[in-house]
């Protein structure tokens, strides 16, 4: 997905003081960065981005108003949508344009239905409107109809990076869950099929999604793949089984946290195609003795990793300021990983270090990829992007090389 415009007809905050109108912002294709002062908005606006991108606005549901419009990109067609929630009921209308189809989601009330080239696909279906994840709404249709949105793939992963320490701590803390690996008659094991749904032990963040826990299963999978399916299915039960991860093996080459680690998986036969994997346990070795990786790693360590983690898997990653507790060479890691990947981004940052890693095409391109945030009139947030003659001040004199990005902004009174 690529988002490519967003506007904010209203939204209100916590308090029901509507802070934020008629505010229209366009993206570039990499990373976004969206700066001002403290209090200007960023993280705000970074909120809305994660909700619009999911579909997703459960966060907001409860104590925030909203009126949004986006346009954006699919990977092999495009869409226009309209989400607007009041007194936490959510109407949208969602329309694709997919090849030579066009297909709308809508919601009104609690209407809801399905739309191809004209034909409802639905019927008459009531929404309760007590869910604002578009993803659980679909989640009930028959698989018919489900079939035929097959182009909508849903970003697995849409959580903000944030300082959290709760997530920090957590992410190495607990076992990997119990799951099922299915095996087909070539021997493929297609993994959006074994998606989990994570959930924190003894914690009250039980609908939470853990990116670790997910890429380790990846790669269990991207293993077993390369095995092939057990020969034999009456093998002996309980099989144990121990296996590399590219996501630690990177890790452990870069930068000196631990010096190994044994990644292992208990395994049981349910059925002739499938088998189930459980108790995965994740032991870190530092000179060759078993560690508590929490208490070993720093906060900015553990940051780091959970922070790589979220941009590996994330289709959109947004990070709230990124270069929180990073030394530079980690927060250059984390751009480069991002534009490695050809990822869209949005990150909220103060640092010189990072607007200067900032990558554009063109004057164009440098205009869409910085989002100014700041307190405007009457004390309601004001986002706009670089444009008009900041942005070909700007743009000259970096071009002439003679002073830095951050610093046009910043000396200039742009960034401020």
């Amino acid at each position: 997905m690529f988002l490519e415009e967003l506007e904010i007809i209203n939204f209100t905050n916590d308090y029901g003081d509507e802070i934020i109108v008629n505010q229209k912002l366009k993206f570039g294709e990499g990373i976004n960065l969206l700066i001002g002062p403290n209090g200007g908005g960023k993280t705000t606006l970074l909120k809305i981005l994660q909700a619009c991108v999911s579909f997703n606005f459960n966060e907001l549901k409860e104590k925030n108003d909203f009126h949004f419009r986006t346009k954006g990109e699919l990977e092999n067609g495009n869409f226009e949508a309209n989400f607007m929630a009041k007194r936490e009921k959510l109407d949208f209308s969602i329309n694709f344009t997919i090849e030579n189809d066009k297909i709308s989601i809508e919601k009104n009330g609690q209407n809801f239905k399905i739309l191809k080239n004209g034909e409802n696909l639905v019927g008459n279906v009531i929404a309760l409107g007590i869910d604002f994840n578009l993803q659980n709404i679909l989640r009930d249709l028959s698989n018919e109809v489900f079939a035929q949105l097959k182009f909508l793939k849903f970003p697995q992963f849409c959580g903000r990076g944030v300082e959290d320490n709760s997530e920090t701590k957590l992410l190495f803390e607990k076992n990997i869950k119990t799951f099922t690996i299915y095996f087909f008659e070539k021997g493929s094991i297609p993994f959006e099929n074994n998606l989990l749904q994570e959930k924190w032990s003894g914690t009250e963040n039980q609908a939470e999604m853990n990116e670790f826990s997910f890429i380790i299963l990846k790669d269990l999978t991207d293993f077993i793949n390369k095995q092939g399916p057990p020969k034999d299915f009456r093998e002996p039960l309980n099989l144990k089984l121990e296996f590399k991860s590219s996501f630690l093996e990177k890790i452990s080459k870069d930068y000196p946290f631990f010096d190994s680690y044994k990644i292992s998986f208990g395994s049981s036969q349910i059925s002739m195609k499938s088998r189930k994997f459980r108790d995965g346990k994740c032991i870190f070795l530092k000179k060759e003795r078993e560690i508590k990786i929490d208490n070993v790693l720093t906060w900015g360590q553990k940051r780091f990793v959970y922070l790589l983690s979220k941009v590996e898997l994330n289709e959109i990653p947004l990070i709230d300021e990124i270069e929180n507790g990073f030394h530079p060479k980690m927060v250059e890691d984390l751009l480069k990983k991002i534009y490695e990947q050809k990822k869209q981004a949005f990150i909220t940052t103060h640092s010189h270090n990072i607007i200067n890693n900032l990558k554009y095409v063109s004057m164009e391109e440098l205009g869409k990829s910085v989002v100014l945030c700041k307190i405007g009139t009457n004390e309601k947030l004001a986002f706009s992007n670089l444009k008009g003659k900041d942005l070909e001040k700007v743009f000259k004199k970096v071009e002439t090389e003679i002073i830095s990005l951050a610093n046009v902004l910043f000396y200039d009174g742009v960034w401020n």
